[in-house]
Order: C-alpha cells, then sequence, then structure tokens
C-alpha cells in the first residue's frame, strides 16, 4: 500500500485541498498532522475531526497554531474527539 504525507499527496497526485479532514489513525494523529502543515494553512481546509489521545496536547497546539480552534469535543472512555474549525470561518459563513 503507498504511503504519502497529506501535503505531498495533493502536490504529487494533483489533487485539490481537501475542505474537511476526518482524521481516525489510531495513535499516529500528530505524525498525520505533521505531514500536513501546507495543507491545514490552506484557507480551503475549514475543518477537522480528529481522533485525540488524553494526551493530545501536541495535537490541539499544531491545529491552533495552523488557525483552528476546538469547536466541540466528544469524550470516549479511551479518547476523545475534536471538532476544530477554522478561525474566522465560522464568522464567514453566518
Amino acid at each position: 500500500m503507498p504511503l504519502f504525507a497529506l501535503d505531498d499527496a495533493v502536490r504529487l497526485l494533483g489533487l485539490p485541498v481537501p475542505t474537511h479532514v476526518k482524521l481516525d489513525v489510531d495513535g499516529a494523529e500528530l505524525e498525520v498532522l505533521q505531514g500536513a502543515a501546507a495543507t491545514l494553512r490552506s484557507p480551503a481546509l475549514t475543518s477537522l475531526l480528529v481522533e485525540v489521545p488524553d494526551d493530545g496536547a501536541g495535537i490541539v497546539a499544531l491545529l491552533e497554531e495552523s488557525g483552528f480552534a476546538l469547536r466541540d469535543r466528544h469524550r470516549t472512555p479511551a479518547v476523545w474527539y475534536g471538532i476544530f474549525g477554522r478561525i474566522g470561518a465560522r464568522e464567514q459563513a453566518a
């Protein structure tokens, strides 16, 4: 199975930048997000749903640095799911 960083997939395969990302990779979320730095900075990406382990402060920090804010949080026994929206996107949509 081929493996690409999201930024590489967008660039090499000519894919459009996604508008929404659902990320659940059983513990490798931070690494996946680190491979998506350009995609995270793109204004086309407006929201993410991310599985976050309890020690996921790095994930939240990276998304905040990329212009996203935690909009909602859903807890499960082992992890929580965060819905992140681009700062300003909610106001622009209204």
